[in-house]
């Protein structure tokens, strides 16, 4: 069950954008990559499933409800282990894909653990070019005022940051600054919300945002996002930001 919350306000150069990411990737995807995801399931209406994958490669929307089959075939390829770029390419568009799908209220109560695709497409968006990081930022930010759950909101907004921080010079200090600020109060937020099913007591040490959910099947995923984040963290100008963002590496991941 979907939890509902406050929502944030988000700097507008953040530019929220369902179709975003689609649109980029729509260009790179081609049919062999959409075959695999079609046959993802013991090949079980492949055909079926090719010619939904075209239309929202086609049109970047995701179709509400989203086809019982096409959402199977997304969700078993995304737990593919790329070997390249087409096969990055490949997963990001299955985690795109879903994201997308969860932010109608047709599909989001089928689609949960969600933090499970934005930790995967992370994951597949780092070795692309930083443009892919960009369209990530539309669409992670678009989500936050779409049907997105209590418990997912600091997820997403870990995946703004990071997205935000690897993108470029677009987003300012001040645009990190007041994303940092937001995660550790969602973090916080939904931590004290008692609705939220959880694996682990999130006031366990080391808990911090990964205690948040029962779907944890990415924490080391997640985890390992510690060491981008300070990375990039080195990268910005201003000492209390660059403080700011470091300690929440080490919140994620403790040295």
């Amino acid at each position: 069950m979907k939890h509902a919350h406050q929502i944030p306000t988000l700097p507008d150069v953040l530019a929220p954008d369902a179709g975003a990411l689609l649109r980029l990737m729509s260009v790179m995807v081609d049919d062999e990559l959409l075959g695999k995801i079609a046959v993802a399931d013991h090949g079980w209406k492949a055909d079926e499933c090719l010619e939904k994958l075209k239309e929202i490669r086609k049109t970047h929307t995701v179709p509400a409800p989203l086809d019982f089959h096409v959402q199977e075939v997304l969700q078993l390829s995304r737990w593919s282990n790329p070997a390249d770029e087409r096969g990055h390419l490949l997963r990001a568009f299955c985690c795109a894909t879903l994201i997308a799908a969860g932010g109608n209220r047709l599909n989001c109560d089928r689609l949960e653990g969600e933090n499970i695709n934005i930790a995967l497409l992370l994951e597949s968006l780092a070795p692309l070019p930083s443009r892919y990081q960009e369209a990530a930022v539309s669409l992670f930010s678009w989500r936050l005022d779409n049907a997105c759950d209590a418990e997912d909101l600091p997820f997403f907004l870990l995946a703004i940051l990071l997205t935000s921080l690897a993108a470029g010079p677009r987003f300012g200090g001040s645009v990190i600054d007041i994303l940092a600020d937001l995660l550790l109060a969602s973090e916080t937020a939904a931590r004290n919300d008692e609705r939220i099913v959880r694996q682990t007591d999130p006031a366990e040490p080391g808990a911090w945002l990964v205690g948040l959910t029962y779907f944890d099947q990415c924490e080391p995923v997640w985890r390992s996002f510690a060491e981008r984040l300070r990375v990039l963290a080195d990268l910005i100008s201003q000492a209390p930001i660059r403080a700011k963002v470091r300690a929440i590496a080490g919140l994620l991941a403790p040295v």
